[in-house]
């Protein structure tokens, strides 16, 4: 009995099966590419996070050294065009980092805290004695990887409010705004604590009056590629903690 070939039909329904095969093995594999691209780049920013609060912490602040601070009278401290030296303002007392988010976009930008070292002769002990300024000569922006955009930032788990909050400070206080000096803390410890708040009203350099405290806040980032979501939640412990939890959304829930 002699062999027999393909018919023509029959050939086309083997390729149309083969590539129905192909698309749905590329599918399956570029989205896991995806999914851990995404899982990267959430993870890549909240290492950023956690950067920000350790240069808090450790008193740490990247400058252009292009300015100069000098202590205000019962006001904001006063910012000059100069060229003083590392550590050389000796008026001024570095408080934190502030985080401007830019919501529906891919960027950051992380700005310098300070504020007057003195008040009425005396040394500071509170953020309304010091009278903080975000000093925007220290202005560095970043980019989220892989395009990751910010949904919301909130005190709300579930982004009821996306635009209530668009920044961040993380201060070296107690919750209740006290500068740290070892002897003033209401955790009654010679260790520094750092407190993370959110912003009122930003509009200007100064965040004195404007900064509230929550036990809980809220950064949720999507990913428009593969409709996920990941929600990282500041916990404001004696130093803020982070967490993560991943959701096949785009709106943390």
């Amino acid at each position: 009995m002699s062999a027999k070939g393909f018919t023509i039909i029959e050939t086309m329904i083997v390729i149309a099966i083969s590539a129905i095969l192909a698309i749905a093995a590329y599918n399956l594999v570029y989205g896991k590419i995806s999914e851990t691209d995404f899982q990267v780049s959430i993870n890549n920013f909240k290492v950023q996070l956690q950067q920000i609060i350790s240069n808090s912490a450790e008193g740490f602040h990247p400058t252009t050294q292009s300015f100069s601070c000098t202590n205000g009278y019962l006001t904001s401290p006063i910012i000059t065009t100069g060229s003083s030296k590392f550590g050389s303002n000796t008026g001024c007392i570095f408080l934190g980092q502030a985080i401007k988010f830019n919501i529906g976009k891919t960027s950051y930008n992380t700005y310098s805290v300070v504020g007057n070292q003195t008040y009425s002769g005396s040394n500071s002990t509170s953020i309304n004695q010091a009278f903080p300024i975000i000093i925007n000569q220290t202005k560095l922006e970043n980019i989220t990887k892989n395009q990751l955009s910010f949904y919301c930032i909130t005190t709300s788990k579930f982004c009821s409010n996306p635009n209530l909050i668009n920044e961040l400070v993380f201060l070296s206080t107690d919750s209740n705004q006290n500068i740290m000096n070892g002897i003033n803390s209401t955790n009654n410890s010679n260790s520094q604590p750092l407190t993370g708040f959110y912003i009122n009203n930003s509009t200007l350099p100064s965040i004195a009056g404007n900064i509230t405290f929550s036990n809980k806040i809220y950064i949720c980032l999507s990913s428009g590629s593969n409709n996920q979501s990941g929600l990282i939640t500041i916990s404001n412990q004696f130093i803020p903690t982070l967490s993560l939890k991943l959701y096949n959304n785009l709106k943390c829930q």
